[in-house]
């Protein structure tokens, strides 16, 4: 390739539009990325995110679940072999 056809491509790709969010390529008339969903204003800025929050429990959650199950099972059984022999 020769300089010229590089320098055009990369005037071509400069003009091109991008997703502020995912940086996918965009068409001229779409109102939503298609690669993240972004809703995309005029000037393609990016809407402000809201944070979320984690959905999965954390460590120490789950090591108390497990402490929990854990204690009742551990009582409710022996009342059960005690309540099965008599």
């Amino acid at each position: 390739m020769c300089l010229q056809n590089v320098i055009t491509k990369i005037e071509e790709r400069m003009k091109m539009k991008y997703c502020p969010e995912c940086g996918n390529k965009l068409g001229e008339k779409q109102n939503f990325c298609p690669g993240c969903g972004n809703e995309l204003s005029k000037d393609t800025e990016p809407k402000k995110r809201t944070q979320v929050q984690n959905s999965e429990p954390t460590h120490d959650s789950t090591l108390s679940t497990i402490y929990l199950v854990g204690g009742i099972v551990s009582i409710l059984l022996p009342l059960i072999i005690i309540g099965l022999e008599t």
